[in-house]
């Protein structure tokens, strides 16, 4: 069980959006230390903040997706750039 959640931290420290959102979870966090006194306002954006920070980093970037990796076999569709044969 601790090998699996391992694989997937590092599975995930792999991805872009993990860092995306760990940044957001940083910027909630920060602005809501920073703030003598809050708003109603300012906590449903620090919590969203949040949120979004804890989705983006726990989720994989493509989720769902069939050709989630480049290294994957190739998309049924064919690159922006070419017209469909």
């Amino acid at each position: 069980m601790l090998e699996r959640i391992m694989q997937y931290i590092v599975a995930q420290l792999k991805q872009a959006s993990t860092y995306r959102g760990l940044m957001l979870i940083i910027a909630s966090v920060g602005h809501w230390a920073s703030v003598d006194s809050v708003t109603q306002q300012q906590v449903f954006m620090d919590v969203g903040l949040f949120i979004a920070g804890i989705i983006g980093a726990a989720l994989p970037d493509r989720v769902g997706a069939k050709n989630s990796r480049a290294e994957d076999e190739p998309a049924d569709q064919p690159p922006f750039n070419q017209p469909a044969a």
